[in-house]
């Protein structure tokens, strides 16, 4: 009998930061050294620190790198992601339930992606070793079918509208986001949302994305962050 896998959610988001950055670095129009960057993140993600004291020191990283400007939400989603699966279990139970944590979250409501929803939706299913699905995140994560969170996922609408998508090619869902209206709520990560559970060819993807996307290097980075968190 196989043992069952061992998941380190703090291993997961170092691996998944790591592609993030490099995914992004190779689709820059000129060489972008990238290790340097990491290197600091990782030291960043690391630290026994609280939250507050992560964050800000995950904001002079980027502040001294301009290069990965573009990829600061998409890092604070990581960072969260880590301090919810792995940091904050080793303080008091309900500290997630305390004063200073919700004044944490008010203080930072407007910062991260929808990102967030989709990696903590990956982290379930490495701790219950799911292999994710589009329907199972939608219905079972998102719970879309209950009437009580209706108003809450009409952010999600082109995603639910469009889930035949999943399981096409990364030409076909190029395709079909730039025909969203330039008000959809989902436009940022639709392609690399759809993409990986497409499971695309990433070749097929990249070309793909340089030939029809203003930000082929944040969309492939998303992707890889993606891909890399649930391997």
């Amino acid at each position: 009998m196989n043992e069952p896998r061992v998941i380190d959610t703090a291993t997961q988001v170092n691996k998944a930061m790591q592609c993030m950055v490099k995914g992004f670095a190779e689709l820059q129009p000129q060489p972008t050294p990238f290790e340097p960057f990491v290197q600091e993140l990782a030291v960043t993600f690391s630290l026994k620190n609280g939250f507050r004291e992560k964050l800000a020191d995950m904001d002079r990283v980027v502040d001294r790198s301009p290069a990965f400007e573009s990829l600061r939400e998409i890092l604070f989603d990581l960072l969260m992601v880590r301090y919810l699966s792995t940091d904050s279990k080793m303080m008091d139970p309900d500290y997630l339930d305390s004063p200073d944590w919700l004044k944490i979250e008010d203080e930072t409501i407007d910062r991260g992606s929808e990102m967030l929803n989709l990696l903590l939706y990956l982290c379930d299913c490495l701790d219950s070793e799911v292999e994710p699905s589009l329907d199972d995140f939608l219905e079972e994560f998102l719970l879309i079918n209950e009437e009580e969170f209706a108003d809450e996922l009409v952010l999600y609408e082109d995603i639910i509208e469009n889930r035949e998508l999943a399981g096409e090619d990364a030409e076909t869902i190029v395709a079909t986001h730039q025909k969203l209206g330039d008000d959809s709520q989902v436009i940022d990560f639709f392609i690399p949302l759809f993409a990986f559970f497409s499971e695309v060819d990433s070749t097929e993807l990249k070309d793909q994305l340089k030939q029809h996307h203003t930000e082929p290097a944040v969309q492939y980075a998303i992707y890889n962050t993606l891909k890399s968190f649930a391997e």
